[in-house]
């Protein structure tokens, strides 16, 4: 089918959405400049109607859909981020809270559910009919994998950045467009309480020291302490608007840019050794396929983040435009995490040339692929 008309066959009016939504669903939704605005605001005047749905989500703006009475049991929102509007939730009975680690979220709430719908806003579709997930690969990539149903909001105003996730136009279910400007937290206004305390934490903060700076209002209000330090790292997750003040200010990006993008820990450089070693061609070498069992894991020391950039391993090899990763849990299963190219491939036959694997795992299905091992 042609692409411009397979794009016109998919979009939807915003509140046509809802009508996608079954009881039983599990919504996930994309994060940061990810938030589908549009359908978060309207989601608490469909929510009534709703029954046995939840909503996985991580920090966001507070919506109507979190605080509004009598939507226990119709409408459950389940988060890690417990700002005001999922406090005032869990006060309401709406919001269930998850104490995680970031790279464990998604982890933790897939053991006890499927999130089988993913709703995020993306940039405009490219030249190669893909939307770009810009601004968060948190947990968007697990949650593609398992969604049955994908509703995208394109906004023309979300900038496209290099090495985010991108969706190609023939996994998405309904697209709508939107014209509203990306997601901002503005800067909190500090208390005379909250001076103090970061006042505090900034003594012991010596020159020299290597920072990790989180989100929030105590964060920033650290860091307008810390502008008589010298010689001092910056080493974060997140750019905020005090981190961005900092660098100005003569943070060292240098070590930082060597401490995200050049240094790997020595656990990290044995486990990508492994995956190595176990690496695997398939479909004229445009798919590659590499496993990591529990006990290789065990045995490299390796943490849960780094294993997730073990992911775009296989996909990164030239020619391949399919790469699959298999990770075994400590029950036995397998976590499996596909990346894309560009291109769109027809469907292999079943591989009955695979490599050993471990014999509890018979059949892997990635949504558009199947893979038969012996």
């Amino acid at each position: 089918m042609d692409r411009e008309r397979e794009y016109r066959e998919k979009i939807i009016r915003p509140e046509e959405a809802f009508s996608m939504i079954r009881d039983g669903d599990c919504i996930s939704v994309g994060g940061n400049l990810c938030e589908p605005q549009v359908f978060l605001a309207a989601l608490g005047d469909h929510a009534e109607k709703m029954n046995g749905v939840e909503i996985v989500t991580g920090k966001q703006q507070t919506y109507s859909y979190q605080t509004k009475p009598g939507l226990r049991g119709r409408l459950d929102t389940i988060g890690h981020f417990f700002d005001a509007g999922q406090r005032e939730g869990f006060r309401l009975g709406n919001v269930t809270h998850v104490p995680t680690n970031l790279h464990d979220y998604m982890k933790v709430v897939q053991e006890s559910r499927r999130t089988n719908v993913f709703v995020a806003q993306v940039t405009p579709m490219d030249e190669n009919g893909d939307f770009t997930l810009s601004g968060s690969n948190m947990w968007e990539g697990e949650n593609l994998d398992h969604a049955e149903t994908i509703i995208l909001e394109v906004n023309p105003h979300i900038p496209r950045f290099r090495g985010c996730i991108r969706i190609p136009l023939h996994d998405v279910t309904a697209l709508y467009e939107v014209d509203t400007p990306p997601v901002t937290i503005p800067r909190s206004v500090p208390s005379e309480t909250d001076k103090a305390i970061a006042g505090y934490v900034a003594e012991h903060i010596h020159d020299g020291d290597c920072i990790q700076m989180g989100i929030g209002g105590m964060p920033d209000t650290v860091a307008g302490f810390l502008f008589d330090k010298h010689d001092l790292g910056l080493h974060t997750e997140m750019f905020t608007s005090a981190c961005a003040d900092l660098i100005e200010a003569g943070a060292d990006v240098e070590m930082l840019n060597e401490r995200l993008f050049e240094s790997r820990s020595h656990a990290r450089v044995i486990a990508e050794r492994m995956a190595l070693e176990s690496l695997e061609f398939y479909y004229d070498d445009r798919c590659a396929l590499i496993c990591l069992t529990w006990d290789q894991i065990q045995a490299a020391g390796v943490a849960g983040a780094e294993l997730e950039d073990l992911t775009s391993l296989p996909r990164s090899i030239e020619g391949v435009e399919v790469g699959l990763t298999l990770r075994q849990q400590k029950d036995g299963s397998f976590k499996i995490s596909v990346r894309t190219g560009h291109n769109t491939l027809e469907p292999p036959q079943s591989v009955t040339t695979a490599p050993e694997k471990p014999q509890s795992l018979r059949r892997i299905s990635c949504r558009r692929w199947a893979f038969s091992l012996a």
